[in-house]
């Protein structure tokens, strides 16, 4: 999961075409994750680091390493 991909295609997807239904469905997924990755670090669950500049460019890729 990253939570930062929703950041990005809400700030450049109706500008690169994405459907409006699309966005408010990443509008509702982005929170549920959030919400969801909250719960698990709260709850103590041990995680790992890992990238994939899938969502957007590859210059960007640094802004999901950042803490």
């Amino acid at each position: 999961m990253d939570i930062y991909n929703d950041d990005y295609i809400l700030a450049e997807g109706e500008k690169n075409g994405v459907y409006k239904e699309s966005l408010e469905k990443e509008r509702m997924i982005g929170l549920k994750q959030r919400q969801t990755f909250q719960a698990a670090v709260k709850a103590g669950v041990k995680m790992i680091f890992g990238t994939d500049a899938g969502v957007y460019p590859t210059a960007l890729t640094h802004a999901s390493s950042s803490p």
